[in-house]
């Protein structure tokens, strides 16, 4: 099979199969930094942020209207979240 790189097409199928791949590859943020969580206050803190972010990211007004978030399970709204949880 004789494969003709000269050709627009070509590079441009190319173009986008990198892409495809490159997003898959770089799917997750790779700026993790693990935090010890070397106190409850610390601990409490990490939790909040993370309740926060649907927030921030405008998909809902409080934590608690997410779905897939815990924040319900620390309110007093009488919903518990997806899954049961170890309150801390």
């Amino acid at each position: 099979m004789k494969v003709e790189r000269s050709g627009c097409l070509l590079s441009s199928k190319l173009r986008r199969k990198r892409i495809a791949i490159m997003y898959i590859i770089n799917f997750w943020r790779q700026e993790n930094k693990p935090k010890e969580l070397y106190s409850p206050a610390f601990t409490v803190q990490k939790l909040n942020n993370i309740h926060n972010n649907p927030v921030e990211a405008g998909l809902v007004e409080k934590p608690e209207e997410y779905l897939y978030s815990s924040a319900r399970d620390y309110v007093n709204v009488g919903n518990r979240g997806l899954l049961s949880i170890l309150k801390i």
